[in-house]
């Protein structure tokens, strides 16, 4: 299963989801988005999960037809500084197309406009990554994966197979 499957089952389970919020209780209440019960934490997590997904397959695949039409529009630079452009091996976030509030990011690399490797993904209740210690790890999930991309050759989808 790669961390997309993983985070789809995960984002689409509500146990997964109601026993994630239970646990991060205080996150929820103290964090960016404190207008939320766990159980309205929950419904919307389950919501957004299957908006966010249906999203990033359509534009996936329309990508494949109309280049103008790419996952480009759906990934955005992960830092602040790299807003103007994504480039090769680029660390990036995806939250969904007009969903508010959204808190579920998916993270990936960047290959080119309609090729992107999903590194995994977390739902982020704080405003800095760095101040929870499972964002944190998909920081160096980010990272590794973009170093192991550059010491390959990894330039395109036809390297990846």
């Amino acid at each position: 299963m790669d961390e997309l499957e993983k985070l789809q089952t995960w984002w689409t389970d509500p146990e997964y989801i109601l026993t994630f919020f239970k646990k991060n209780k205080q996150l929820l209440a103290n964090g960016i988005y404190g207008d939320y019960t766990v159980n309205e934490a929950a419904v919307k997590t389950l919501q957004d999960a299957q908006t966010l997904f249906d999203q990033l397959y359509d534009i996936a695949e329309k990508g494949f037809s109309d280049p103008t039409d790419n996952l480009s529009q759906f990934f955005y630079p992960l830092h602040e500084s790299d807003k103007k452009q994504l480039l090769q091996y680029e660390q990036c976030k995806a939250y969904g197309i007009k969903i508010n509030d959204g808190w579920l990011r998916l993270y990936a690399i960047r290959l080119d406009a309609n090729t992107f490797v999903i590194t995994g993904g977390g739902i982020k209740l704080v405003q800095k990554m760095q101040d929870v210690f499972y964002l944190n790890d998909e920081l160096e999930k980010l990272k590794t994966v973009q170093q192991y991309l550059k010491d390959e050759g990894i330039l395109d989808v036809d390297d990846l197979k």
